[in-house]
């Protein structure tokens, strides 16, 4: 398999679950607010995508938020009710905050050629890069509040399992540790476009909500300012048709005693 020059031929023994089914399988189980998917079938028709002369391949997904059916099925109080009816106007957290009933944290879900693994998470090589290896920060996400799913699915002819439990798949292997960091990073950055995208939205919400909330007094504010101008205006005019009135009544005066004077002259003479 190794010397084979066409990729096809090297995974053509593989069967994986495919991006698609993954999504769907995602969603239909937790409901996340968001989801992001990554299958390396294009990588994998690389010669070097193998270890130990086996081929494999990695497909993963990483959800934020959660929406189970036991988050659903809970009771509905008439106090979450009200609330409800009071924030319709509010846009929901875009990573799924606003359901305080998830857990937050990284939660880890594992797959060996389609078999789910379910003991010994710990030492598993999914959970270390994970938890470990990844920079949530930079990705806009917070492992402290936010619901995170890792979903990793290895594919291959020879699953390296440790223990005699096999129940985990150690990190001890650079390639399928590189692959799975990889996979879950090419995930984390779908969904760091789609966190920016919803944030701007909120905060742009948000904006017109508090810009909403001061109008009134914005415009009451604006009313006394053109109260104000428009007395100051009508002062003004007021003062000068005074002081117009007072010169045409001086000038007036001026020419009578004018007349007065030179009919005075007239008569002297």
């Amino acid at each position: 398999l190794v010397a084979s020059s066409n990729g096809n031929e090297f995974i053509s023994c593989l069967s994986p679950v495919g991006e698609y089914n993954l999504r769907l399988g995602v969603l239909k189980e937790l409901k996340p607010k968001l989801i992001a998917t990554y299958s390396d079938a294009s990588v994998a028709h690389s010669n070097n995508h193998h270890y130990e002369g086996h081929p494999f391949m990695i497909e993963a997904a990483v959800a934020l938020g959660s929406h189970s059916q036991e988050h659903n099925n809970r009771p509905n109080n008439s106090d979450d009710s009200n609330n409800n009816s009071n924030n319709n106007d509010d846009i929901s957290d875009p990573r799924g905050r606003d359901d305080k009933s998830q857990q937050q944290g990284i939660h880890i879900y594992r797959f060996a050629n389609r078999i789910p693994l379910l003991f010994e998470t710990g030492a598993d090589v999914a959970t270390l890069v994970a938890t470990r290896h990844i920079n949530w920060g930079s990705y806009l996400i917070d492992p402290k509040r936010d619901h995170i799913g890792v979903f990793i699915s290895l594919v291959s002819t020879k699953i390296p399992y440790k223990g005699t439990s096999k129940e985990y798949i150690g990190a001890d292997i650079t390639e399928i540790h590189k692959a799975v960091k990889y996979a879950i990073q090419s995930c984390c950055l779908q969904l760091k476009s789609q966190l920016s995208i919803n944030l701007k939205a909120k905060q742009d919400h948000e904006r017109k909500k508090t810009l909403t909330k001061y109008i009134p007094d914005i415009c009451n504010a604006l009313y006394g300012v053109l109260t104000l101008m428009k007395e100051d205006d009508e002062k003004e005019k007021n003062e000068n048709n005074s002081r117009k009135t007072k010169t045409s009544n001086n000038n007036k005066n001026n020419n009578n005693q004018n007349d007065d004077i030179h009919i005075n002259k007239k008569l002297k003479k």
